[in-house]
Formats: C-alpha cells, sequence, structure tokens
C-alpha cells in the first residue's frame, strides 16, 4: 500500500512489490552523483532522460528494498505494471507533499474597499 504521508510509494514489477522514498539521503544522492539540484535532476526526469530515471529509482529503492543493484534497477523498470514515469511522478509528489498542497489551495482574492 502506498503511504504517501511517509513519502513511500508502492508498485508491482514481475509480480512482486517495491518500494520507493525519494527522501533527503536520495536526493542528495542524486545531487552529488550528476552535480546538478534536484530541480534539474527532476526536469532531465520530466524529459524522459532514462540514465536519470534509472538512477532516481536506485536512490529512492535501495534504502526500502532487498538486494537492489543498479543493473538491476533496468529489470524492475522493464518489467513495472505500470509506466516507470508515473510511478516517478508519485514518488516525487510523495516527496514534496507541501508543493502538491500549495498548488491546491485556490487563490484568494484581495478585498476591495
Amino acid at each position: 500500500m502506498t503511504n504517501t504521508q511517509r513519502g513511500i510509494v508502492e508498485f508491482k514489477s514481475g509480480g512482486k512489490t517495491y518500494k520507493i522514498k525519494l527522501d533527503v539521503n536520495a536526493l542528495c544522492e542524486l545531487e552529488e552523483h550528476f552535480d546538478k539540484s534536484t530541480g534539474d535532476i527532476l526536469a532531465q526526469i520530466g524529459q524522459m532522460r532514462m540514465v536519470y530515471l534509472r538512477q532516481a529509482f536506485f536512490a529512492g529503492m535501495k534504502n526500502c528494498n532487498d538486494d537492489i543493484t543498479l543493473d538491476g534497477i533496468a529489470d524492475i523498470i522493464g518489467e513495472m505494471e505500470v509506466p516507470a514515469f508515473e510511478v516517478m511522478e508519485l514518488a516525487v509528489n510523495a516527496a514534496f507533499p507541501q508543493d502538491q498542497k500549495a498548488q491546491k489551495k485556490p487563490a484568494t482574492r484581495a478585498k476591495t474597499a
């Protein structure tokens, strides 16, 4: 079960259930690996850059699952029941729940005298 309050997203691949969590450690690992900001990395994932997608899955999955390797991530991505980019979008949204609330909050009108 997906627990977005804790930032965890579950998904199925190859008949197994996996978890991904893009916590601070995962995001820092990505920034160090690519020498880019989190925003730049997410933009590259949004442009469907597979090397960024694979590395983001690895960073977010290795602390939630046993025996995860970078090479194994490609097999997991290839056997997902839903598109990998959709799972990553859920993981990003779970990592930044405050951003979602701010986007959904209706704009307030200024009162006129």
